[in-house]
């Protein structure tokens, strides 16, 4: 726990709005959290579809084994490279989205902060 120096004390009243203005940040900077969990896992999942692009194309046959739960499904090449580029297509928009939505929160917390540490100074912590 750190101790303020003198001259970094400041004697403030907190309103009712700046509780608010905390609150919206803590669920604020949470949301962010877990939209960027939400990014990672689907990051990973594009990750795994460029992994299944590459086997698919070292196999070198025209037709491939996929495993779909516990059975083995018989399939062309063609009809998994079209699968392939939609689920990248898909998950390359949900990206997109999730980090755009990031963006936003992430604009709307430093706004909050700026005005937070405008009023309180180092008496307050807001890192994330």
């Amino acid at each position: 726990m750190s101790v303020l120096a003198k001259e970094d004390e400041v004697n403030v009243q907190m309103s009712t709005e700046d509780q608010q203005r905390i609150n919206t940040f803590s669920r604020l900077n949470r949301r962010r959290e877990g939209l960027q969990e939400r990014a990672d896992r689907i990051q990973s999942d594009l990750d795994r579809l460029v992994d299944a692009e590459e086997e698919m194309m070292m196999a070198d046959e025209s037709d491939l084994m996929l495993c779909v739960g516990t059975a083995l499904v018989v399939t062309d090449t063609d009809t998994v490279t079209a699968d392939i580029e939609k689920d990248n297509e898909r998950l390359n928009e949900q990206l997109e989205g999730v980090k755009a939505e990031i963006a936003t929160v992430t604009k709307e917390i430093d706004e909050l902060k700026r005005i937070l540490y405008s009023k309180f100074g180092k008496t307050i912590s807001l890192d994330y």
